[in-house]
């Protein structure tokens, strides 16, 4: 999906130029020959000559005299096309060091298959209030490289959220599960307890901002008897430190259990009163998200104690109001 400007809003183009535009180059990159360059630019700008036009969009960025080599690029950002700024970046291919490097507004090579979202060359704090149904449209699914799952979505564009929280349906009915929860700094997720492939079972994704609604829904296929956890990921007894800490008035606890177990997460006050029971069933081996809301409880220190078979662990979390 791709933006395009109207008037003081995005809307989501139908321009098919923009979609199917590409731009060769010859030679080998200089920055002060525009012949050795694929210069891109705003659809709206209406620029003149030897430009291509853009959006507001998700690319993947190849080359195609390398073979296997890309990055995604994320302009889907209002913020910096409104702030006066010229927002020219530049990237090339090095063939000496078999990565593609950012060369204008930054210094750095990228690793192949990463994500680079112009907002943080800038320095701009992403905003997309003025793209049109962007929540509904932002979520995308790539294979990693490794045939892995790889989720890309953007910020939430009507205000700030904590963190993201990553769904799945395995069994492609819509039945979504909490899989894993991210930072609101944090775009993307790699699920590595699935291998992508043909033909197989159908799983969907799709992602919350934490209190807000969902992303649009994405969909692969896993091959048959390879789904469940990497096998070279070791699951132990875990309960991580919630997320956010302090919090208010919902926060994220994630625990990790390698067998069947009965498990029991409770939450406690300084005096040791049960306030609340979170989970209190038998679970499969895996990693488990599960959020805890004390809109109910007053400010101060609690703890969270996780049982399962013979291991029992206890963290302490703060609610500030």
């Amino acid at each position: 999906m791709v933006w395009e400007k109207s008037g003081s809003s995005y809307i989501i183009s139908e321009d098919e130029e923009i979609y199917t535009s590409i731009m060769y180059s010859t030679g080998n990159f200089n920055q002060s020959n525009s012949d050795t360059r694929a210069p891109f630019n705003w659809k709206w700008l209406s620029q003149q000559g030897r430009v291509s036009p853009w959006g507001l969009g998700l690319y993947k960025i190849t080359n195609s005299k390398v073979s296997g080599k890309y990055f995604y690029l994320d302009t889907r950002d209002n913020n910096f096309v409104e702030s006066g700024i010229n927002p020219d970046v530049w990237f090339y291919y090095d063939s000496d060091e078999g990565k593609y490097r950012c060369v204008v507004k930054c210094n750095n090579y990228i690793e192949n298959g990463s994500l680079v979202r112009v907002s943080d060359i800038l320095g701009f704090t992403s905003k997309t209030d003025k793209l049109e149904s962007f929540w509904s449209n932002a979520l995308v699914l790539v294979n990693n490289g490794n045939n892995r799952p790889k989720l890309i979505w953007g910020k939430y564009p009507t205000s700030n959220v904590i963190l993201y929280q990553i769904y799945r349906d395995d069994s492609g009915n819509g039945i979504f599960t909490l899989i894993a929860t991210v930072s609101n700094t944090t775009f993307t997720y790699t699920d590595n307890s699935v291998v992508m492939g043909e033909p197989g079972q159908v799983i969907n994704y799709k992602v919350k901002a934490f209190g807000k609604e969902f992303t649009n829904t994405v969909s692969t296929t896993v091959i048959p008897y390879k789904r469940g956890i990497d096998s070279e990921t070791e699951i132990n007894y875990t309960l991580s430190q919630n997320y956010p800490n302090p919090f208010n008035p919902a926060t994220i606890i994630s625990f990790s259990i390698p067998e069947n177990s009965f498990v029991s997460l409770k939450i406690y006050d300084v005096l040791g009163n049960e306030v609340s029971e979170l989970v209190n069933e038998i679970k499969e081996k895996g990693n488990y998200n599960v959020s805890f809301d004390a809109s109910n409880l007053s400010s101060g220190i609690y703890f969270y104690t996780l049982k399962a078979n013979s291991y029992s662990t206890t963290k302490k979390m703060l609610l500030a109001k």
